[in-house]
């Protein structure tokens, strides 16, 4: 892929997955190189559970979206693109972080690495959505446990989620889903 192409085709990967998100009430913080920082706010009117399952319905509609731009992608015999999704929910400091020339809004800390730690583990494990077990709580019945897993920056094991399968084929068929994002995380 030349580097005009794949700027390309990374906007149009980056709008499908703003619309997506903002569908599902989330925020686009960044796009970092090949990957979005997204987050799904808690508040008093949306309370954790509900915030997961918007995530988790977002996220099984970027995988969509990536499904049928792959299928245009290899009938014109082009290269296809590859993603992994990093579900947590759990606490974030945010606020402007740079220099006093150049700031940046954006959420730093363990929730913010573990969401990217999670979404890491895509590649290796050959899955396009994994959940920690903290978001996993709360969309009890829509994943299953793939192992617990050594993550940078982290002394214990975490214990690692994915989707069950039958369940994302079976949303698909009763509805139109798409949804892309490279790492993904609730606050």
């Amino acid at each position: 892929i030349n580097s005009e192409e794949l700027i390309q085709v990374l906007n149009l990967y980056y709008q499908n997955i703003a619309t997506i998100i903002s569908q599902y009430d989330g925020e686009i913080l960044k796009f970092i190189g090949d990957a979005v920082l997204a987050i799904f706010p808690v508040s008093n009117s949306s309370p954790p559970r509900e915030v997961c399952h918007r995530a988790l319905e977002a996220a099984q509609k970027v995988n969509y979206e990536l499904e049928i731009l792959n299928q245009s992608r290899t009938e014109q015999k082009l290269a296809i693109l590859n993603h992994g999704i990093g579900l947590h929910i759990g606490t974030v400091q945010y606020g402007n972080i740079g220099a006093l020339d150049r700031l940046d809004f954006t959420v730093i800390g363990q929730a913010v690495n573990l969401a990217s730690r999670v979404e890491g583990l895509c590649s290796k494990l050959e899955k396009k959505t994994l959940a920690s077990e903290a978001f996993a709580d709360n969309v009890k019945g829509e994943m299953e446990f793939v192992g617990e897993y050594g993550l940078k920056g982290f002394s214990n094991n975490q214990k690692i989620y994915s989707l069950k399968c039958y369940l994302f084929a079976q949303r698909l068929m009763g509805r139109t889903m798409s949804i892309r994002v490279r790492r993904s995380i609730v606050n």
